[in-house]
């Protein structure tokens, strides 16, 4: 017998919570300890493998694919990468602001490899229909900017 809508809403909160605080660096236990309804480590655990799986199901049943998460996360980084360089000319006139702002860029970097790797990414597109394809983003980055 399926689980009442009221219950499984309260599992897919708490599990919710589960996925934030280990994605914050927290420890099953310290999980166990701040998270609403997880007993122990051994339950904060389940809830988590439980959590990614079911984000797995949800991300194949929508058709995310390489292609479209490549997409998205070109997208992600043109936004930050007008949003940094807005940042640099905004501090231009404090040098001690720049500093942050290029720590700032490093973690995006690593972040964003991190996700390239963990979506098989790594490789930029080959040929000329890759090359097609980065001079259409170049384009369409330049046009942003107002220099297309």
């Amino acid at each position: 017998m399926p689980a009442s809508r009221m219950t499984q809403r309260v599992v897919a909160e708490r599990r919710s919570q589960v996925l934030k605080s280990r994605a914050a660096g927290m420890s099953y236990e310290q999980i166990a300890r701040t998270v609403p309804g997880v007993k122990n480590a051994a339950a904060a655990a389940q809830d988590h493998a439980r959590a990614l799986k079911a984000a797995q199901q949800l991300r194949a049943a929508g058709g995310e694919d390489a292609a479209g998460a490549l997409e998205l996360e070109l997208e992600r980084l043109d936004a930050a990468a007008l949003a940094v360089e807005g940042v640099l000319r905004t501090a231009a006139a404090d040098p001690a602001l720049h500093d942050r702002v290029l720590r700032a860029v490093g973690a995006l970097v690593r972040v964003s490899e991190q996700r390239q790797g963990l979506l098989g990414l790594g490789q930029a597109p080959q040929g000329t229909a890759g090359e097609d394809e980065l001079a259409k983003r170049r384009s369409r980055v330049a046009g942003r900017r107002g220099l297309g």
